[in-house]
Parts: C-alpha cells; structure tokens; sequence
C-alpha cells in the first residue's frame, strides 16, 4: 500500500464528499453526525445497532483532537437517538449532542489524518474483495475507485467483489463501471458511484474530455476553442445548473473555430471584463434586457434568482435591519420560525434579531412582555415606524437597486465558474464577509434558500463592493486547493483580482496592480506559515517564484486560511 494511493484515495473521497470543517447531519448516511470527510463517529454495527465507532477516540487524536467527556458523552447520546428514533426524547437529546460538538474543528490535513485508518481499511478490503495480485495489477485510477467504493460501503463491496473480479479479469471495463453504477443506484448514491464507474472505463476516446480538478465549463470550452453553450449542447445530462465533477468524461462538440474576439469580451490569455471600459466620451448603455440577452444559462439564472422573492415571509422582512422593523413584521418573523423549526441556526438568528428589535424600540433594561403578548414601558424618545419599508442599505440606497447593480457585474463570472463553482465561492465569500454576525452557509454549491437569503441580507449589511471582494476570496480559495501553473496562476488572478484593481488590461501597458497586490499579500503572510520564507520581488510579474510560492502557502496554511488572511490583509474581513 503506496503513500499515493492513500493521497490519491483522500483526493478522490473530498471531491465527491467534499471537506466540513464542523460536524452536520449528512443526509445521505441517514442524517448521521458527520465531519471532515464523511467521517462518522457512530455506525451501524452487526445487526443494525447504532454504536460509537470503537477507534473514534484514537481517529481523533491522530488528527489533533483530544475528545473530552463531554464529546464522548455526545457520541453515546448521538446512538441512543439513531436507536431509538421514535423516542419522545430523541430529537432533543440529539439536538443537544450536536450543539456539544459544535466546538470541534479540524481543517483539512486533520481532515485527511482523521480518515486515515479507514482509508487503509478500505485500501485493505478491495484489495480482498478483488484478489491482491488482481488489485495490484490495476492502474491507480481503477485502485482508487475500487477503493472508494470499499470506503462508501464494506458490506456493498463484499457483495460485488466476485463480479467485479470477473469484469476484470476479462478487461471488461464497461462491465465492471456498471457494477459499481448499479450498486450505488442500489444504495440510494448514484453520483458517487458514476464517478467511480467512469475511473474504471477506458480512458477518454477522441471526442471527449475528462474533467480535471478545478476545470469549469468556462475553461474547457475556452480551452477546445467552442462556446459554453456548444459544451452544453453536446452534454444536456447537465442539467440547468452545469455541475461538473472532477473525473467524469464530456462530449467534445465538433471542432468550431474559436470565439470571435470583442474589444468587451476578449477571448485572449486575458478574461472578460466585468466593468465597462473607462472612456473620457460617455458611453451609450445598454438596456438591462440587452445586458442579460449577452450573459449564459448561468448568467442569467443568477440575475433571475436574485430577483425572485425570498422562501420565507420572515426572511422578507430580516432582510432589512431590525431598527426598520414594524411591529408587525416583528410578530410575523415570531410566528414565521414558530411555523418552520429547521435549519435551526437560521431560527436562531431569526430570534435574537427580534430581541434587537423589542430592544431598540422599548429599551435594554426595564422592557419585559406582558399576559397579552405586548411589549409594555416603552422607551422614550423612539418614534415607531408603523408601514413597512422597502429594504434599504445603511447609506438609504434601495436593495433591489444594488441587487440589479452586483447582479450585472457578477453574472459574468457565474457563466465562467459554472453556476455550482460560483455558488461555492460565494457561499466561502460571505462566510468570510459575515463571521458570525450571520449563520455559517453550507459551501455545497447549491443557490438554495438559505444561500439566496444569505446573499440579499449581506448586500443589504455591507453594500455591492464588500460582496464583490468577499466573492474574489472565495474563488481565490478554490484556485488555492489545486495547485498553479505560472500562466495559470496569472490568468485567474487577473479574472478574480483585476477588476477590484482595476487593472482588467485594455492594452499592453495597463498596470497590473492585481499581480502586486498578490505578490504583497504573499509577503505578508508567507512569514507566519513558513520560517524560510524568501520575499517576493514586487515586479507585477506572476512567474515561476509566484506560483511556487503561492503553492507553497496553500500546502502549509491551507487553501481557507490562505484566501482568509489575504482578505484580512487587505481589509476585506
């Protein structure tokens, strides 16, 4: 057993389950407690009782996490919940054992030490499933999806071992992708299992492309010279939302040539521009609809979610900041989280914004809620707002106004990222923006209704610019979780960094403040994470020492810590 296989496996595992930091109920292990990647504390043992993972205690110390009595105690409380579901006191006792592991954090090394032993064990039980000999014969690619689906589900393995065996003994490959495919359909996880199946067919015929880590349908198209909507119209299993995942094939449109250039829109080494061109003539603007009919799906699906109203009635009215309040939109945010008692954290907030609220229209110390449900002496002095407002920024500006105006500016990069990419970034930008003045976004991707309400109230808080900057951190830590080529690097710091700087290049000699301000950010915080730490020559050239070291702090401080002090250091956070 190679340390590349098990890198290969850990790579593999965090792209189809993705890495969080903090425990969640995974839907998809029968909203077991979850952490890291897809490690489960509980498990289901010989016949179907719900226990603690016997090695939990010593997973957690080999990634730096020393349990305490109040962790073990949630672990135990956690199977008494999945045993006994119908318990009058399950859902409370395991409502409280999440909370008590709330404090437990690993990044992504911890991430990958936590999963360790299952990852040998999974290594392990394919290579006896499939015969050794026979596993060691297979290229790394068929090992690690082999071994992927040992650490999905032993039991399924043991099942389809022999078939499997069989498909590859005859290099049946087709045979032996549709025995996992069908497996995972089996078990209620098809995407996981395809991903699989297509690492065991043959490598990608003419015609088509398999998907790297990081690739967007912005890239590939650019990269085979066809249109986004061509890629898209040779592959309409896509779906609306164009999700993509690292491992899978596409088809390759016929050979077009490549996309005529535009002075707004180049098609060069150079990305599309977000902003207008600056001109000392006023330029004619076009009609909003105008604007949209150039963007993609993508584009165009971002503007339209951001003018379609929000989920929920209480989420309409905490948009705006509690001091904009009426009464009885105060009442019909209680009765609203009253009504729904999920996501939890959401409602959480929900409450104390409507403690500001009662606070700032009755005061802080004497205010106190009479028999009848009002709020009784009155602070002085306040004047109650008694019709309902339209939302507003702190600066009076209207928030569909600057939901219109980061809408068109933003919607470009959607139609680049691919909706899911740019979702992720966003949802990692405002987490970044917010801290914890708002609940954590889940970074899954989807433009769900937490995620849509998450965008409008952070527009609302802080104004377009800051999103917009909240926004280039949460793409430049995806471009940090995969390692830069120098031109690479340069490209995409430039389509994230330029237009903040405004130095997207409308000729040669544009200065390119985007590649210092890399290089300053850099600088700044290659000391704390590196004690050989070489400074960087500012000379606005993102070469082989930028990218090397820009590798480097991604490896050492993290992909999430790295964009995280960049936007500290830049004042973005």
């Amino acid at each position: 057993m190679t340390e590349q296989l098990r890198d290969k496996l850990y790579d593999a595992l965090r792209t189809n389950e993705r890495h969080e930091p903090g425990f969640y109920r995974d839907d998809k292990r029968h909203n077991n407690a979850t952490i890291g990647v897809g490690y489960t504390p509980v498990v289901k043992g010989q016949g179907g009782t719900w226990l603690v993972r016997p090695e939990a205690e010593a997973d957690f110390k080999a990634a730096g996490v020393t349990l305490s009595d109040k962790h073990k105690r949630a672990f135990e409380e956690l199977a008494y919940a999945k045993n006994n579901p119908a318990a009058k006191d399950a859902k409370v006792r395991q409502d409280g054992a999440m909370k008590n592991l709330a404090d437990i954090q690993v990044d992504d090394k911890q991430g990958k030490a936590l999963s360790g032993r299952l990852i040998d064990e999974s290594i392990r039980h394919a290579e006896k499933m499939i015969g050794k000999d026979r596993f060691d014969k297979l290229e790394d690619k068929r090992k690690t999806a082999l071994a992927g689906a040992a650490y999905q589900s032993p039991a399924n393995m043991s099942k389809i071992g022999a078939e499997l065996g069989k498909a590859i003994d005859a290099k049946d490959w087709d045979k032996a992708a549709k025995v996992l495919e069908d497996s995972g359909t089996r078990l209620g996880d098809p995407k996981r299992y395809e991903s699989y199946g297509t690492e065991m067919r043959d490598p990608a015929t003419p015609g088509k492309v398999q998907v790297q880590d990081g690739d967007s349908l912005w890239s590939l198209a650019k990269q085979h010279g066809v249109s986004v909507d061509e890629l898209r119209a040779a592959n309409p299993d896509l779906g609306k939302n164009g999700t993509i995942r690292a491992g899978a094939y596409l088809n390759l449109p016929k050979a077009a040539e490549p996309l005529p250039q535009n002075p707004q829109e180049p098609v060069s080494s150079e990305a599309p521009s977000t902003e207008p061109p600056s001109s000392e003539e006023p330029q004619p603007q076009p009609k909003p609809e105008e604007k949209q009919s150039e963007l993609g799906d993508d584009g165009r699906a971002f503007i339209d979610r951001l003018a379609q109203p929000l989920a929920r009635p209480a989420l309409e009215v905490a948009v705006k900041a509690p001091t904009q309040w009426t009464e009885e939109e105060a009442k019909s945010v209680i009765e609203d989280y009253g009504r729904y008692p999920q996501p939890e954290a959401m409602n959480n907030w929900l409450r104390e914004r409507t403690m500001d609220f009662y606070q700032h229209r009755y005061g802080k110390s004497t205010w106190q809620r009479g028999l009848d449900g009002r709020m009784v002496e009155a602070k002085p002095g306040i004047t109650p707002i008694v019709e309902p407002q339209p939302a507003k920024a702190p600066d009076g500006r209207p928030l569909l106004k600057m939901l219109e105006q980061i809408g068109g500016k933003l919607a470009p990069a959607f139609d680049a990222d691919g909706m899911s990419n740019a979702t992720r970034s966003m949802q990692r930008g405002l987490n970044f923006v917010n801290g914890d003045r708002m609940p954590k976004l889940k970074e899954d991707g989807d433009w769900g209704p937490i995620t849509d309400f998450g965008f409008k109230k952070s527009v609302a808080a802080h104004g377009p610019a800051r999103i917009d900057e909240g926004f280039a951190l949460g793409r430049l830590q995806g471009m940090a979780e995969k390692p830069q080529q120098p031109e690479e690097l340069a490209q995409r710091t430039q389509d994230i960094l330029g237009p903040l700087y405004g130095s997207q290049p409308e000729g040669q000699e544009k200065e390119p403040l985007h590649a210092y301000a890399l290089q300053m950010g850099l600088n700044e915080i290659g000391p704390k994470h590196a004690e050989d730490w070489q400074s960087l020559k500012l000379d606005g050239d993102i070469g082989p020492k930028t990218t090397e070291a820009f590798n480097r702090l991604a490896e050492t401080a993290g992909p999430m810590s790295l964009a995280g002090s960049f936007g500290k250091w830049l004042g973005w956070v």
